[in-house]
């Protein structure tokens, strides 16, 4: 049997061709690979600094609304048809004056956020609603038919005139002497970064003589965006509320 032929001198070059491709093909497609993954890396990376900056942005611009402090000075609150609420209130403080035909209610707030505040809506409940009850459903919340609102880190009030359903609460507390629940929504001017705050409204006991006065504190922040079911679309809400035509502007 004669021996194999060697191969050509062409057929090495070939060989040596190939794979001097095939290699190339594959550092390529490994380099591309390693840019892709390092790309992904990078975009999520910047990503995260965005969502970052963006949360941070929000807790600048987002109000806080507290009792104002025990020093501050007195709110004078002076309602759409010129009645005055007595006695004007002071630090800490919320006043119920019931005359007989109507029930005017007032808050002294301090905005210890960085942003404005803007009041849309309030909810009375009667008794003590403890942190872990949320709150009610939007179209429980009363609209405000004037336009209030608390500049950061200033003073200002929350001021309504009870309606019928209200009276019955408030009258009933009073006799009980018991805690009054108030909710209140408000939000930027814009309609934008919705917050709820609970405060409790307790009876003034260190002032029995006192008409009408309450302690009040605060029993909880909600975030309009953190809050489920029927608050799913509450960011609409509060831009319809900034409209001409709506309650509260």
């Amino acid at each position: 049997m004669g021996a194999c032929a060697p191969a050509s001198r062409n057929d090495k070059c070939c060989c040596v061709l190939e794979w001097t491709t095939l290699a190339g093909v594959v550092v390529t497609a490994v380099a591309t690979a390693v840019l892709a993954f390092v790309t992904w890396q990078a975009v999520k990376g910047a990503d995260r600094t965005a969502r970052a900056a963006e949360q941070s942005l929000a807790l600048q611009t987002r109000a806080v609304l507290v009792p104002t402090h025990r020093d501050d000075p007195a709110q004078h609150i002076v309602f759409h048809a010129g009645h005055i609420l007595e006695p004007d209130v002071a630090g800490g403080m919320a006043v119920i004056q019931d005359t007989g035909d109507q029930i005017y209610m007032g808050i002294a707030l301090r905005n210890v956020g960085f942003g404005l505040a803007l009041l849309y809506r309030w909810r009375l409940s009667p008794g003590l609603l403890t942190a872990e009850t949320p709150p009610g459903d939007f179209d429980t919340f009363i609209p405000l038919v004037r336009a209030l609102h608390v500049a950061p880190g200033g003073t200002g009030f929350w001021q309504a005139q009870a309606r019928e359903e209200q009276r019955a609460i408030v009258r009933d507390a009073d006799i009980a002497g018991r805690v009054l629940t108030m909710e209140l929504l408000y939000g930027n001017e814009e309609g934008g970064q919705g917050r709820i705050t609970r405060f409790h409204l307790r009876p003034f006991v260190d002032h029995p003589d006192s008409t009408g006065e309450r302690t009040c504190e605060v029993a909880r922040h909600w975030n309009i965006d953190t809050l489920q079911g029927s608050w799913s679309k509450q960011q609409g809400h509060l831009r319809l509320a900034t409209e001409p035509t709506a309650p509260g502007t």
